[in-house]
């Protein structure tokens, strides 16, 4: 029998969240976990003229409603308050005169023979590009994406007074421009790149650069503009992360209760406890945790009605990698359906589409389960410097609903499927009075004599943590009339 453990805080299971007495599981979210790589995708690009061109349109829609926002924020700054909406396109602004407005500024970025070049330069390219490269590039064109929106918006009479000046933009793109045709007649054909240095370099150096001008700027409506002016980029490429999977939720367990720096991380330095799960087999043959969840809403007299019921999670295994998988953006885009994709992405001016839709949209059955396969991958990856714990986790995904409420991903475990409890080291005699006597009722009213109650300790003659079964609280009938 497959059993998985959890480390808990007192906080979290007798204070505010009261865990154990409501028999709950939360689901984090990715930030509020201790790597501070979690959820990190390792995009890439390689695409064709068709696809390169449609993204930099798309960096000109998302500039464009940037700067919108900015007009309308005025001195309420926050760059929490700032996101970038990668989500819109040209064909889904909300007027006929914002989509107006858009293909101007496109024409007028495009005068630009150097801009016009780089598409079919980034297509020439022969090795993926990483996110530095991409990042070199799009800064190349930002002044003059910027100088185009704003001129653009000030003939439309967007620009109060004389806010904004307008500067010439520097000839960046006619750097980018030779530095394309320099890597793509040097670079090799096997795997080696030898602009990844050059690539790196640049964004340690635009990232002082901006940090330099936060500190001089003025008042926060300059800082505002300077996130604009200097930062967009960097927060673009970002951002472009939410358009390949959808956002995503973990559990934790392990399937080793006794190592030591556990219990000092995650065990609060032994004052918390462990709990013991006891896994169901799925008709995969994998183990799962039976959880209540809602399953399906449904309106009646009084409204929306939420319905429940039991749903396996299946524990996944923790891959432990020296570098985390790939992902191809222009081939992963996964949260835009396919005739947006088409639309936007996969198709010029003239309707021809993109060798990037060959194998993307021809085969809807086999582009999902690749998507799913490297979806899987990516949750399930963790850098080798986290061997150490052998995670497993319960991941939750709102592809087909939003989680963003933590209310809606806090499920309830069945009692049956905790097996038993470990108290740490120093758990105080307080805590676990308290903690026996929820868990004593629990048995008492559900009718178990079979929960386990054991205690964390050090053995010298191993140096390691091991446990001992509670015998008297594990055999005592008398305790559970508590």
């Amino acid at each position: 029998m497959d059993f998985f453990y959890r480390f808990r805080s007192i906080d979290a299971l007798l204070g505010s969240w009261k865990e154990l007495e409501k028999q709950e599981i939360y689901f984090a979210r990715p930030d509020q976990l201790n790597d501070p790589m979690e959820g990190f995708t390792d995009l890439v690009w390689f695409g064709d003229k068709i696809a390169w061109t449609n993204l930099i349109k798309h960096y000109l829609v998302s500039l464009q409603l940037a700067v919108s926002a900015a007009l309308l924020t005025g001195d309420d700054y926050s760059e929490a308050k700032f996101p970038i909406n990668v989500f819109a396109s040209a064909s889904t602004l909300p007027t006929v005169k914002a989509r107006e407005i858009h293909r101007n500024i496109c024409v007028d970025l495009f005068k630009d023979p150097d801009v016009a070049a780089l598409p079919e330069l980034l297509a020439m390219r022969r090795r993926r590009i990483r996110r530095e490269e991409l990042e070199f590039y799009l800064r190349a064109i930002h002044c003059g994406s910027l100088h185009a929106v704003l001129k653009v918006f000030r003939t439309e009479g967007l620009l109060p007074g004389n806010s904004c000046p307008l500067r010439p933009p520097e000839p960046m793109a006619a750097v980018a421009r030779q530095v394309l045709n320099t890597v793509n007649s040097r670079e090799p054909d096997d795997d080696r790149d030898t602009g990844n240095h050059f690539f790196a370099a640049a964004s340690k150096q635009f990232r002082q650069t901006e940090l330099k001008n936060y500190l001089v700027a003025k008042g926060p409506t300059e800082r505002l503009w300077q996130l604009i002016a200097v930062g967009f980029p960097d927060r673009y490429i970002n951002y472009l992360r939410q358009l390949v999977y959808s956002d995503w939720y973990v559990a934790s367990f392990v399937a080793n209760p006794n190592d030591a720096a556990m219990w000092g991380i995650y065990g609060s330095r032994h004052t918390g406890v462990c709990l013991k799960f006891r896994a169901t087999k799925g008709d995969d043959g994998a183990p799962h945790l039976r959880l209540r969840q809602i399953v399906e809403w449904g309106f009646g007299p009084n409204g929306v009605r939420q319905n429940y019921g039991k749903r396996l999670h299946r524990f996944e295994r923790i891959s432990y990698v020296d570098k985390f998988p790939e992902i191809d953006f222009f081939r992963y885009i996964g949260r835009i359906q396919a005739q947006a994709l088409r639309r936007d992405w996969y198709r010029d001016e003239n309707g021809v589409a993109s060798s990037c839709a060959d194998e993307i949209l021809s085969n809807a059955d086999e582009r999902r389960r690749r998507y799913w396969e490297t979806f899987q991958a990516t949750v399930t990856a963790k850098l080798r410097d986290w061997e150490h714990e052998g995670e497993y986790r319960l991941i939750l995904n709102d592809a087909m609903r939003c989680f963003c409420d933590p209310a809606d991903r806090t499920f309830v475990y069945e009692f049956d499927d905790l097996a038993g409890i470990i108290f740490g080291i120093n758990t105080t005699l307080e805590d676990r009075m308290s903690i026996s006597n929820v868990l004593l009722e629990k048995c008492r009213s559900s009718g178990r004599s079979d929960f386990e109650f054991a205690q964390a300790y050090y053995a010298p003659q191993t140096g390691k943590i091991e446990t001992c079964s509670f015998n008297l609280l594990n055999s005592e009938p008398g305790l559970a009339m508590l």
